[in-house]
């Protein structure tokens, strides 16, 4: 069955380097990726703006980013025909922190403050920076709030998340009547009433409030029994967050077609489908493969030459044998095959879809040289047989690595299969400084520097 509407969401949180971060996106950057989407049959895009981390008064920079966020949505309205949702974090507002960072360098957890719900000066302090900041985005079609992650109070009850939905329903009224209100139903408000009763207690609340217009984003299969208890189907976009790539993630391409097929396919979407990256120019195979499900197509008729034929004529056979010696079931030999059969590859006239290449073919192709050449040392960790055999696999990949974090600036942890097999053979060997830095940021959730305490660590085996 194709799906009408399909859609992508830019994620701007983490900040590294250009063009892989969405925050250091140009207007050029925006078009060029907006007509390759669009060429795909993507037909609308969802952006988290980060008004969340911006102090009150804003900053020149918060200024400059609202001017050119605006300008994308005329580009997106008026030269693509596409649909903009913006949005924001419930009841967050940037620090006295924030104010000595330029917004592209912006860090989130060290800048970020949680206004009190149940305050009702806090309340109106919040909503006064909204204003504020959604004013120049006003022309967007729709405005997304998340429930949590991040998100929430301590002691909040789900009523007081439904208040603020409201809340947000006054402000969007004020500044253009008819944006679109969407709930993201995420992780729940409140932790005291578990998750399920959560997300009911917020939903029930929302449908009696009856915020015209107003959608949600279902998110979790466990979220689908609530929804249609709730008689809430058909305001439903269906959002598979980490679906097309997890976030948050290391720069990493991914490419395995049934298991996205499998995650996409088995909730109800009346008003679409919408995927999320937080990489953009290397998840092309997925963001390729998310709408030619959407459009009714299979994993068996995937054409990944063809598609990479519209980036750059002449290659389509090497980068989708690339591309597919991505996928962790990709054996060793296939690697070696990728890598050769790149080798000598050079970019020449890009081809219809030449925006989604963020400028430079020779970048796109340096990139799965770069991963590839990581991969290659992956499986020899992977296949060895003794401590030796796993402290030379170890030592061998940092080098790669390396070169693959300097290219694309990302220095936090993030959930990778290939961390997993560095952290099993770091155990096997008992290098347990190793094994400790990655359970320590796995029990955190997320470690900025994380890729340089963990290069560190590796030069010490």
């Amino acid at each position: 069955m194709k799906i009408e509407s399909v859609g992508m969401y830019v994620h701007t949180h983490w900040s590294y380097n250009h063009p892989y971060a969405a925050r250091t996106w140009t207007i050029q950057d925006w078009r060029g990726y907006l007509a390759g989407l669009k060429g795909l049959g993507y037909n609308f895009v969802q952006v988290w703006p980060m008004l969340d981390i911006m102090p009150i008064p804003l900053t020149q920079s918060d200024r400059l980013h609202l001017e050119r966020l605006s300008k994308v949505i005329d580009v997106a309205h008026d030269e693509f025909g596409m649909k903009v949702i913006m949005g924001s974090l419930a009841n967050m507002i940037g620090n006295e922190e924030a104010p000595q960072y330029k917004f592209e360098d912006r860090p989130y957890f060290t800048t970020e403050r949680r206004l009190n719900p149940g305050d009702a000066a806090e309340v109106e302090k919040l909503f006064a920076q909204r204003r504020q900041t959604i004013a120049p985005l006003s022309k967007a079609d729709g405005f997304w709030v998340i429930d949590s992650d991040p998100g929430g109070y301590e002691g909040s009850p789900s009523e007081e998340f439904v208040m603020l939905l409201g809340r947000y329903r006054e402000v969007l009224d004020e500044l253009r009547p008819g944006i679109e209100l969407i709930y993201w139903v995420w992780f729940g408000w409140s932790h005291q009433e578990g998750q399920a009763e959560s997300w009911r207690r917020a939903l029930s609340g929302l449908k009696r409030m009856n915020p015209e217009p107003w959608a949600i984003h279902v998110c979790l299969p466990e979220q689908t029994p609530i929804v249609e208890e709730l008689d809430l189907t058909n305001r439903g976009y269906v959002f598979r967050y980490n679906s097309i790539e997890n976030e948050p993630s290391l720069p990493w391409t991914r490419y395995d077609p049934e298991g996205l097929y499998e995650l996409v396919t088995h909730i109800k979407a009346p008003k679409g489908w919408l995927g999320n990256a937080q990489t953009h120019p290397v998840q092309l195979p997925h963001i390729y493969c998310f709408s030619h499900f959407a459009q009714g197509g299979t994993p068996e008729t995937i054409d990944l030459e063809g598609f990479a034929e519209r980036l750059l004529p002449g290659l389509g056979p090497v980068i989708a044998s690339g591309w597919r010696a991505m996928d962790e079931e990709s054996s060793a030999e296939e690697i070696e095959a990728a890598l050769a059969g790149l080798s000598d590859a050079t970019a020449g006239e890009p081809g219809e879809l030449k925006g989604l290449l963020f400028g430079s073919g020779e970048r796109f192709l340096d990139d799965l040289r770069a991963q590839l050449s990581v991969r290659r040392y992956e499986r020899i960790i992977q296949s060895a047989r003794s401590p030796h055999e796993l402290r030379a696999g170890l030592l061998g990949i940092r080098e790669p690595l390396a070169l693959w974090c300097r290219r694309h600036g990302f220095k936090d942890f993030g959930r990778l299969a290939l961390f997993t097999h560095i952290r099993e053979s770091a155990q096997k060997i008992g290098a347990l400084k190793v094994v400790k830095e990655f359970d320590d940021a796995e029990k955190a959730g997320h470690c900025h520097d994380f890729m340089d305490r963990l290069f560190s660590l590796l030069k010490e085996l």
